[in-house]
């Protein structure tokens, strides 16, 4: 294993919490961006997507669609 220089304790830092996840449910969405990104096999889609209505309301959320693979 490669050495990463000293020695890490985790106790000693705060806990990572992760991405920010939606409730399950159903909810309206709109695409408010797309874009076609250069991947290292083809490309990908990103798209952004804004909550029209419940707890998630006005936020965006981001997915990338990797679709194009040769």
């Amino acid at each position: 294993m490669a050495d990463l220089g000293g020695e890490f304790d985790a106790t000693k830092v705060e806990p990572n919490q992760g991405r920010r996840l939606f409730p399950a449910g159903d909810f309206r969405v709109c695409i408010v961006s797309s874009e076609k990104k250069p991947t290292k096999s083809g490309s990908a889609v990103l798209l952004k997507f804004q909550f029209l209505d419940g707890p998630s309301q006005n936020q965006d959320y981001t997915e990338c669609l990797n679709l194009w693979n040769p």
